[in-house]
């Protein structure tokens, strides 16, 4: 009998250190209820996100507004956590996504395309976009800031805001979407301005033909205007080098 009466009380403690066991095993798997987790959102000095999801359960849905900044900027694809998010079909510019049971971080991959004229800045007429390497009889003397066949023009079409028409305080940047082809070390930018006076009336952008490669690539142009907070020209251009 004391047998008997011995195992019924094992088998009672048992039961719960079993349920405790099934209870903590499998943890990865399951959703904690009302827990909400932080919504990440990669920056960019191409778009503005303007509105966001900022912290939800998992489950439930979630969204963010990427606005690019520029005409010349495309938004080529919005994940959240390595998954793909959908674009809205009646809200623009919005991305839906499932909140994970996790933080959500956000990445967003861009893309450019090719134009005229963007605020206060146009690409010249003039222009020529194909370029040749250097051969071996220039390499001697070469220097890119002395080569007039090296370099393409943006002009300041429009009197920037808040300058007074006294283009006198700006921030130029140049890159290449094809480092294979155009390395961004052979690019700079060169500030032309009105005669006697510092006011910028262009932007060159010189290529160092002795750094580059057979290809095409898009380069793109932004010069930020000083002279008022977040306003700026982003110009694209294709170019070829052969």
């Amino acid at each position: 009998m004391k047998k008997i009466f011995s195992k019924i009380i094992f088998a009672l403690l048992l039961i719960p250190m079993i349920f405790f066991a099934s209870a903590c095993g499998d943890g990865d798997e399951t959703v904690q209820e009302n827990v909400e987790y932080n919504v990440n959102v990669q920056s960019s000095d191409f778009y503005n996100v303007s509105n966001r999801t900022t912290k939800a359960t998992a489950g439930l849905s979630a969204f963010v507004v990427i606005n690019p900044k520029f005409d010349a900027v495309i938004i080529e694809n919005v994940m959240c956590n390595g998954q793909e998010c959908t674009l809205d079909d009646s809200i623009a510019n919005r991305y839906n996504f499932t909140m994970p049971n996790e933080d959500a971080n956000v990445t967003v991959q861009i893309g450019f395309v090719d134009n005229t004229q963007d605020n206060f800045l146009s690409w010249s007429n003039d222009n020529n976009y194909t370029f040749k390497i250097t051969t071996d009889s220039e390499e001697e003397y070469y220097d890119p800031q002395y080569d007039s066949g090296s370099r393409f023009e943006a002009e300041v079409s429009s009197t920037p805001a808040s300058s007074g028409g006294y283009f006198t305080s700006h921030n130029e940047s140049v890159f290449s979407l094809d480092q294979n082809v155009v390395p961004n070390s052979a690019l700079s930018v060169n500030v032309l301005t009105a005669p006697l006076s510092n006011f910028a009336v262009g932007f060159e952008v010189i290529i160092d033909r002795s750094q580059v490669f057979v290809g095409t690539t898009q380069i793109v142009l932004l010069v930020e205007n000083q002279h008022r907070f977040n306003d700026a020209s982003l110009l694209v251009c294709t170019v070829n080098i052969d």
